[in-house]
């Protein structure tokens, strides 16, 4: 199971100079400036902008800091937002609660100027000092993006999180990119975020990125409806299982098979299979091969050789040789008498062990399988006597 973790962050070196002049315009005093007026033409030339930031001491930054707290208090927002590009330029930043309470500030106000400053904001603070941000901090803007159904926006900021390292639990900002992307049809896109999340929380071991069922519902729809992918949607399932806790939703689109498109079974069960392995899901494993062969009459389950490999590691690696023998004989009491050596489940799995070159743990679980009193079949016989005509 994946360890709980608090979010990662990757240490940076601050740099006293935008990375993307793009990105980072904001900081300029004409982006945003009160009166929206073009200017009358001069004759004069422009003046060159000094890149090199200014020099503040430390009494210079506390009053520019007790200017922002009472510009915030006040609600003298521009003032507000002056002190703080101040501070900025000279590669310094607020305390940890007033840069907070600055983004917070300005994403409350309804119109799209000043949800701009916050979103710019963010995404600086997340390239340049991540450790500011607090949670509820990023909530609060996404959830005012959704309000204002900026869609774009709200889209870019996980994506720099991702980008950044800066990993919140999927809880806080899942459901309103779920939201977001019910209500404009941007299931696509959110299934872009949907996986790069999914793949830093197995690759990270983090649990609290787990995704969430309205979350896998939506990703869904976007491999169906929109990309019409059979294979993202696999990859969705095999996601779900990997992560967990959503046995419900599996076993429902078990019964829908047919509406995504599958021809047959074998596929969605595989990669279901995978994901339970890749989880050291044991039981889940043992339970679905079962099922498979219950719903095919006994006419016994259609693995690829990676699958039945996929299993047999993941037994293997558990040293669960005894559960490996109890799949075989609990197959074969399902398994049609006259079904086809290599269909039956003991024949894969004994079949795998010789291929990887691990015939002395198909010779313990047939010992094992004898220890639990199991009729031994037809095709485990098979299996090892091949194995000794190569020898």
């Amino acid at each position: 199971m994946w360890r709980r973790a608090p979010y990662v962050l990757q240490q940076r070196q601050l740099s006293s100079q935008p990375e993307n002049p793009m990105l980072y315009s904001f900081l300029q005093p004409s982006i945003f400036a009160l009166k929206r007026d073009q200017p009358p033409p001069s004759s004069n030339p422009p003046k060159t902008i000094d890149p090199t930031p200014l020099t503040l001491t430390s009494e210079h930054q506390a009053t520019l800091e007790s200017t922002l707290q009472s510009s915030l208090n006040y609600n003298n927002t521009d003032q507000a937002w002056k002190s703080f590009k101040t501070l900025t330029k000279s590669a310094s930043f607020p305390c940890k609660p007033l840069t907070n309470s600055l983004i917070t500030h300005l994403s409350l106000f309804k119109d799209t100027h000043n949800l701009k400053r916050a979103s710019a904001t963010m995404v600086f603070l997340l390239d340049k000092n991540p450790k500011l941000i607090e949670y509820q901090t990023v909530e609060t803007l996404l959830n005012s993006m959704k309000n204002a159904n900026t869609v774009a926006p709200a889209f870019s900021l996980v994506k720099c999180m991702f980008k950044n390292r800066y990993f919140m639990p999927f809880s806080i900002w899942g459901s309103v990119l779920v939201e977001i992307s019910r209500k404009n049809g941007s299931l696509s896109t959110f299934l872009q975020v949907f996986n790069e999340n999914c793949r830093i929380g197995k690759d990270e071991k983090l649990n609290f990125m787990k995704p969430n069922l309205a979350a896998c519902n939506v990703a869904l729809e976007g491999c169906c409806c929109d990309i019409e992918s059979i294979i993202d949607a696999e990859n969705v399932v095999e996601t779900m299982a990997i992560f967990g806790g959503l046995q419900e939703k599996i076993s429902e689109l078990e019964s829908l098979m047919s509406g995504f498109g599958f021809s047959n079974k074998t596929t969605f069960i595989s990669n279901l299979i995978s994901g339970y392995v890749k989880l050291g899901n044991l039981e889940s494993i043992s339970a679905t091969i079962l099922r498979s062969i219950r719903e095919g009459d006994g006419q016994g389950s259609n693995f690829s050789e990676a699958t039945y490999s996929e299993v047999v590691n993941g037994f293997l690696q558990n040293g669960s040789m005894k559960d490996l023998a109890s799949l075989i004989i609990e197959a074969q009491k399902l398994e049609l008498p006259s079904i086809a050596v290599n269909r039956s489940v003991g024949y894969g799995i004994i079949s795998t062990c010789v291929k990887l070159d691990q015939l002395d743990k198909a010779h313990i679980i047939l010992d094992e399988m004898n220890a639990q009193g199991g009729s031994i079949g037809l095709g485990v016989y098979v299996s090892i006597l091949n194995a000794y005509c190569k020898e």
